[in-house]
């Protein structure tokens, strides 16, 4: 989250700006200065946060983004936004213009924002803004995040070989289909944490008269609604096991037993962070 974002009052002027409908108008300052915006103008911007920030229906927000994604610009340009579907990061091609990285101190923090963030086709489109403006600038402030662009990112693809009667190499992929995921929760860089079926099973084991299953449910609804206090990457698995723990030693979310008693004031497992 930055704490302000540069927007010129020569917006108003703007033939783009004027021939976008009120909805899409809104939606332009909101992706501007929302809290899940950044200092690079990049960031994971999923539906559900702009329909429930806005009180908006889906079919509402559809209309408004897809006027921002597709609307033709000044410079000949598609779209005020660019977005990956897949992994629900947003981009702003004009955005570092106008709000400009000052000093080495902000490309340092730029450069931990980019690194933070799950690997996107928005990347290339990124780097080609960032070296034209590390083209302008005499400072090459810059530098820090096209390194943080070139580095390779680790994947990792298990395979089978085989040699065959003819004793030629044969190199199958083997990679295997995600695994299903039970549950999302949300965290404190807006991105979600994976719950899946095989986890879901071990918590089952370990908290046997426990209905998990809706334990779950309610640390997902309370990450949804406290956001300001949602985990880390790191913390969240504490905070999942210390609510799973609590739950058992007071008897609440039982199998057949108390009704649950909602999720307004977890308690120690806050620390986890």
């Amino acid at each position: 989250m930055t704490e302000y974002s540069n927007i010129q009052k020569r917006v108003w002027n703007s033939r783009t700006f004027r021939s976008l409908g009120e909805d899409a108008k809104f939606l332009w300052f909101y992706i501007l200065t929302c809290p899940h915006c950044n200092m690079i103008g990049l960031y994971v911007l999923k539906p559900g946060y702009v329909e429930e920030d806005l009180e908006w229906t889906t079919q509402r927000f559809k209309k408004a983004f897809d006027e921002l994604l597709n609307i033709p610009t000044t410079n000949g340009a598609k779209g005020l936004v660019k977005y990956d579907d897949e992994n629900k990061l947003l981009f702003i091609p004009n955005f570092l213009e106008h709000n400009p990285l000052r000093n080495p101190n902000q490309a340092t923090a730029a450069a931990k924002k980019l690194r933070d963030l799950p690997n996107s086709i928005l990347f290339q489109d990124f780097k080609q803004l960032v070296e034209q403006l590390n083209k302008q600038s005499t400072k090459q402030i810059y530098d820090l995040l096209l390194e943080q662009l070139g580095k390779p990112v680790p994947v990792s693809v298990p395979v089978s070989v085989s040699v065959s009667e003819t004793e030629e190499l044969i190199v199958q992929d083997a990679d295997k289909p995600p695994e299903p995921v039970f549950i999302e929760i949300p965290l404190k860089d807006n991105s979600d944490f994976k719950v899946t079926e095989s986890m879901l099973k071990e918590f089952e084991v370990l908290y046997p008269i426990q209905d998990v299953k809706q334990t779950l449910r309610d640390i997902r609804g309370w990450n949804i609604s406290n956001r300001d206090k949602r985990k880390t990457r790191k913390g969240i698995m504490s905070h999942i096991t210390g609510w799973l723990q609590r739950n058992h030693d007071k008897g609440k979310n039982t199998i057949g037993g108390k009704v649950n008693q909602g999720f307004n004031s977890p308690p120690y497992w806050e620390e986890a962070t």
